[in-house]
This record gives structure tokens, sequence and C-alpha cells, in this order.
């Protein structure tokens, strides 16, 4: 047993024989103390600093534990009591608890409240000593970000709403300026060259426009997506049907480097993720006999999965911008696609406890993990179900 410090002895004496050392400590380290006399309960003295945290000056508070029991919340006293009940029962029960008392100016202020019962010689409670300290300041901000966040859930779920309303309302209209077109083209049987390229520009107009509808539609939908239940997910097979579904040209190639894993998890989100990731390997590829290289990592907790390509670079200044909304390396009219793939890969993945993110091929830093000619790699997490 580690022998008493001198000076916690010497510490404990000087307590007893100097009480101007007891009142600095509870001045400087705590917002008042209470000692209470619980074989005549209405009596308990409280320090002068318990009273300046309430707003009172000395004798205006009675010691008296009345007093405390009129200025606490209403709502917060059963739970005092029941506390005090099971800590007097037994000991090793904590008396701590967060309550709020109403200050002298009407103002609410929040107390961690603690304390200890002292027993007599018949192992009944006998006195209770406790301490006060005011985290008012520290639930006003909780509050406040409570608030935030709910304002932010809000703006989230109105911005989803508005979202889904507008792409759904504007389909009908362009439906109607398609079949418009296509009436104009009609009766136009033989068009200038400079006409047909009109036409052709109205049409990809049009295309572009029902795919960012589209796809404003689906990602609105994310933020409620049904929450299905784990099933046994085989990555290969999955990634050679996704691959196979997004229609690359004849000469671009799938690669699966190394071993894939099944294991359980919600298939619908992760083929979305999955689906999203080679479908902008393919429309931002270099040429039409490249490939998209696919493999995964396990980690303990997670695995990695890699979807790499050796289509256009990403400047390091836009790595933090691709998974934005709206945004696309090369200019719209050069790339089909919505500039939302990413974005939506990122949005499930943060619906899911995982991450997205991008691999370049920096000889210094990356060039080892990216295989087969890779010049760059998009990699998401899944966590892993337990067995």
């Amino acid at each position: 047993m580690e022998a008493e410090h001198y000076l916690k002895k010497e510490l404990y004496q000087r307590l007893k024989d100097d009480s101007q050392l007891f009142d600095w400590i509870e001045q400087g380290s705590l917002d008042g103390l209470w000692y209470w006399d619980l074989k005549n309960s209405e009596n308990e003295w409280l320090s002068p600093q318990f009273m300046k945290t309430f707003g009172y000056e000395v004798g205006e508070i009675p010691h008296t534990s009345q007093w405390w029991q009129d200025n606490i919340f209403e709502e917060d006293l059963p739970a005092v009591l029941e506390n005090f009940d099971k800590h007097c029962a037994d000991p090793n029960q904590p008396f701590d608890q967060i309550v709020r008392y109403r200050h002298k100016s009407g103002d609410t202020v929040w107390i961690r409240c603690r304390g200890l019962v002292i027993f007599d010689e018949q192992g009944q409670p006998m006195r209770m000593i406790g301490a006060h300290t005011d985290v008012s300041s520290l639930m006003k901000a909780k509050i406040e970000l409570e608030k935030t966040s709910e304002k932010l859930a809000h703006s989230n779920e109105e911005l989803n709403s508005f979202a889904y309303a507008a792409s759904h309302d504007l389909k009908a209209p362009l439906r109607s300026i398609k079949q418009l077109a296509s009436w104009i083209k009609e009766d136009v049987p033989n068009p200038s060259e400079e006409t047909a390229e009109n036409f052709a520009l109205l049409e990809n107009r049009v295309s572009r426009m029902e795919h960012l509808l589209d796809s404003l539609l689906e990602y609105s939908r994310l933020e409620h997506g049904a929450k299905n239940e784990p099933e046994p997910v085989n990555t290969l097979d999955i990634s050679k049907e996704l691959f196979s579904f997004l229609s690359p040209p004849k000469g671009f190639n799938l690669v699966i480097d190394g071993d894939m894993p099944t294991f359980n998890a919600v298939k619908t989100p992760f083929e979305q993720v999955l689906r999203n990731l080679i479908g902008n390997a393919i429309k931002h590829r270099s040429s039409d006999s490249g490939s998209v290289v696919i493999w995964c990592k396990a980690e303990p907790t997670h695995f990695r999965f890699f979807v790499g390509d050796d289509g256009v670079a990403i400047p390091s200044e836009f790595q933090d911008k691709i998974f934005d909304m709206f945004e696309t390396l090369k200019p719209k009219d050069q790339v089909e696609g919505s500039g939302m793939g990413l974005a939506m890969a990122k949005k499930i993945m943060q619906q899911h406890d995982g991450v997205t993110g991008v691999i370049l091929n920096k000889p210094s830093e990356n060039e080892a993990l990216l295989p087969n000619g890779c010049t760059k790699a998009f990699y998401f997490t899944w966590p892993r179900q337990a067995e």
C-alpha cells in the first residue's frame, strides 16, 4: 500500500487550522458547497458561493433544505430525490446529476450537483456533503447546437423535397419540348447542314436535361431510402453485372485485380455506389480500348473497394470538389453525365458509416497502389457486418 504523501497530510492539517484556505478552495474551484443534517432534515448549511451562483448575497437565502427544493425546477426534483434514496441505500450508487435552478433574475441556471452521505456508527445516514458546479454555459451551447442541427435537418429535408418536386414537375414540360422538337424535325425533311446540327444540339440538350432531372430525383430519394436487411453480397458477380449493364465500348474491358469478397451488406445502396464509380470511369475514359480496374482490400472493421481507370487526370486542387453536386472536370458538352454520380456515392456512404475518396498516380506516394496503368482510383469503404 502506498504511504500517505507528506503534502497530503500537511494540506489536511492546514484545512483544519485555517478556514480561509477552505474558503479559497470553495470559491476558486467550485460554485457552491452544502452540508445537510439528515437527522434534522430542515437544516442545511449553504456556502456563500452557493448563494452567489444563484444571484443572492449572504443572508438572502435561509440555510434550509426547503429553499433548494422550492427553487429547483419542478420537473427535475423527482430524479434528485430518487437518486438521494438510491445513494443512501447504496453508497456505491453516485449522487451526481445535472439539474435546473431559478436564478434571482429569473434566468435558468444548470447545476451539476454531487453529494456524499456520511453514516453514523449504526450505519444510518447522518450528514451529507455536496458540491455544485455551474454548467450553464455548456448546457446553453448544447441547446443551441441541437437547435442548429434541427434547423439544418429541416432545411435539408426541404431541399430534398424541393429537388424531388422540381425535377418531377419539370419532366412534363421537358417531354413536351422533346415532342415538339420531333414534330418540327419531321416538318423539315431536307434540313441544311446547319439546321441538322441545331437539331442534334437540341436533342443533346434535352437528353442531358432528362439525365439531370433523373439524377436529381435519385439523389433526393437517397435521404428516404428503404432500410433493407443485410444479405450475402457477391462483389465479384455484382462488379461484372454492373459493368455489362453500363454498356461500355466494345474495346473497353473490366479487370478484377485480386480476390473480391462475398460478405453481408445492404445490397441496394452498395450497388448504387459501385455503379456510380464504374459509370464515372467509363464516361471519363481516355479511349475506347482502356479498362476499368476493380480491387478490394480487407481491413479489420470494413472493406475498402477501389475502382481505377486510365482516364483524365484530376488536378490536386479539384480533389475536394469532385464529390460535390454538378461538378465535372470536362465541359458538360464533352462528357455525358449530370455531375452527380460521385455526389450520390458520397451521400450513400455517409448514410452507411463509410467514406469515399480518390488516389492519384503520384510516383512518390501511390504508384504501387494503382495497378494496370491506372491514373487514378476512387475508393469507398463498407462496414463489415457481424457474422
